[in-house]
């Protein structure tokens, strides 16, 4: 009975912590620090702890509101444990690591009680949506999840870029969490309340088809996949351990999450699947083009987690869920380490052009070492956890017979090796620009290397996690794969190989006088312009608001504020009404 009560505090332990520390905010700032990073270990550790009283069926835990007469379940099995354990833990080191990084922000006068507080609640948030069984449930803790992301993206509000980059990823989930919202209610209305539920229910087949376009929509939306991708880059006007946990351990996965949860009732309608396929694989090669051609290191990371979570939603498409969540667990740390290590180099340099921030790696060993394993592993080189996960995830898809969606993947993966190091050779190699940059305080460098071992260690999981997950879910076909059978996957399908060899063939090319001016994008080129307008996506977005706006506008135009007018208008509404009924009941 000990995975009832570990599941309902690690839901509640941040959220009641977030009260603590908003409530806080008028004593010193080692008591709030050390609040925020108490609560925020224990956390960590009891979503650990969690994973360990796993039992092979899914644990259900019933609360009701009986003002309302729903129930609030909850469910502990693997594929919600893991990606709590996820929020928990690495939210527990972007605390850790935001107290030396966000120093200056409150020297400047930013609450760093409302930052202590929002962080907190942003993961019991994702943490409850996670372990959710209950529909409700899970839709309160989605709508938490985008309303603290709002708030913290905008944490800077007195620049205007990061307000409007807050209203815009508002404005776009929105658009997501009215598909949600769709979804709910459709099953609502079949008496289905939970995902247990729906995995079990035989729906009549407009209901599931609705509640299938409800819950992609969701996905597409929060996972920034196109086209509503839009809001990702923008969003990095957050504070850089904001963007951390945005891309590694909240926001975006919970699309993915809800994608796996959800795939056992929708994966048997034909363009479902379909549609997932080819929404990750053109979101993974578009990311991937953007990431090359982009200047601004935390924008080239921003489309490099588009890029990655195509993969993962191919992968769900492909019907192979072990691959996408464990993908999922990969670029986590990954993508942690890899915002972690650029905060620090962004600090240092004073510039997130990886251009103006070349060669402070000279000066910055920790941190270098730290991004280069965050690179291994994003690009998939033995034998960092994307190596595992990558792999696994290719061999998948085009065992599954999709042979277009995975030559779209293996572009998307010969374009990662190519952004990645590019990257890498730009912001830490070369003649330093920056000749004071130094590894930051050892706080944050204590998190960079507590993430880079896990990079490097946490594919050999694959083993116990596949486990787990076939354990706890036996319902959903998934096979135990031993670390040694899942090596011959990734010998079966060797992009590690063809990765190393684009590696060697960028290092020869970066050996060239005026090899930096070369990557860049000219320009007035099409690469660089496509990039820089969205790939035309806002500028449509700009122009269907504006269509609506005008229609507004003339619509507005019929309310005069003149009661008898409203009054005529009302009465001829009645009479057409009363019309149409008797002619059709003289029909």
């Amino acid at each position: 009975m000990i995975a009832e009560p570990l599941a309902v505090l690690t839901i509640f332990v941040p959220i009641v912590g977030a009260g603590a520390v908003a409530a806080s905010g008028r004593a010193s700032a080692r008591v709030r620090s050390g609040i925020a990073i108490g609560v925020a270990i224990t956390t960590a550790a009891l979503s650990l702890l969690t994973l360990t009283v796993l039992r092979d069926h899914p644990t259900r835990i019933g609360i009701w509101i009986p003002a309302m007469g729903v129930p609030f379940d909850l469910r502990v099995d693997a594929l919600g444990g893991f990606v709590a354990a996820i929020a928990g833990s690495v939210g527990a080191l972007v605390v850790v690591y935001s107290r030396a990084y966000m120093r200056e922000a409150a020297r400047e006068g930013y609450s760093m009680a409302r930052y202590d507080a929002l962080v907190l609640l942003f993961i019991g948030a994702m943490v409850g949506l996670a372990l959710a069984d209950s529909l409700l449930a899970f839709y309160i803790f989605w709508e938490l999840i985008g309303l603290c992301s709002f708030a913290l993206i905008a944490f800077y509000h007195r620049d205007p870029n990061a307000r409007r980059a807050g209203l815009k990823a508002f404005a776009v989930t929105r658009i997501g969490d009215i598909g949600l919202l769709v979804a709910v209610v459709a099953l609502w209305s079949q008496g289905i309340v939970t995902f247990s539920g729906l995995e079990a229910a035989g729906l009549p087949a407009d209901v599931r088809t609705l509640a299938a376009l409800g819950v992609l929509l969701a996905a597409v939306g929060k996972s920034a996949q196109v086209p509503l991708h839009v809001w990702l880059p923008d969003a990095m006007e957050a504070p850089t351990p904001v963007s951390a946990l945005i891309h590694a351990a909240t926001l975006v996965n919970a699309g993915v999450y809800l994608l796996a949860r959800t795939a056992p009732a929708f994966g048997d309608l034909g363009w479902w699947p379909a549609s997932l396929l080819w929404i990750g694989a053109a979101s993974a090669v578009l990311g991937a083009v953007a990431a090359l051609a982009e200047t601004d290191l935390k924008r080239v990371l921003a489309y490099s987690t588009i890029s990655q979570l195509g993969f993962m939603v191919a992968a769900v498409g492909a019907g192979a869920i072990l691959a996408s969540q464990f993908h999922l667990l990969s670029q986590a740390i990954f993508k942690a380490l890899l915002f972690l290590a650029a905060g620090a180099a962004i600090q240092a340099a004073g510039t997130r052009d990886v251009f103006r921030m070349r060669g402070v790696g000279r000066g910055m060993p920790i941190t270098s070492a730290a991004f280069l394993v965050g690179i291994a592993a994003m690009v998939g080189l033995p034998f960092a956890n994307g190596f595992w996960s990558k792999d696994l995830l290719l061999g998948a898809v085009i065992e599954g017979g999709h042979l277009g969606a995975f030559l779209l993947l293996i572009v998307a993966t010969l374009l990662t090796v190519g952004y990645g190091w590019r990257t890498f050779n730009l912001v830490f190699r070369g003649t330093a620009r920056t000749p004071d940059a130094r590894d930051p305080d050892p706080s944050m460098a204590v998190v960079l290397v507590v993430l880079a071992a896990a990079a490097l260690t946490s594919g050999f999981l694959i083993g116990p996690y596949s486990e787990a997950l076939a354990r706890s879910m036996p319902l959903r076909g998934i096979e135990p794969l031993p670390l040694w059978d899942a090596f011959l996957v990734t010998l079966r399908w060797p992009t590690a190989i063809v990765s190393l060899a684009v590696i060697a063939l960028s290092a020869a090319l970066a050996a060239r006088p005026g090899w930096s001016r070369s990557v860049r994008p000219r320009d007035g080129s099409v690469l660089a312009g496509a990039v820089g307008s969205g790939f035309g996506f806002d500028a449509a977005y700009v122009a269907f608001a504006r269509r609506i706006g005008a229609a507004a506008r003339a619509v507005r135009r019929t309310q005069t504020g003149d009661l008898n007018v409203n009054a005529i208008g009302l009465v001829a509404a009645v009479v057409v009404l009363l019309a149409a009924i008797l002619l059709e009941g003289l029909g």
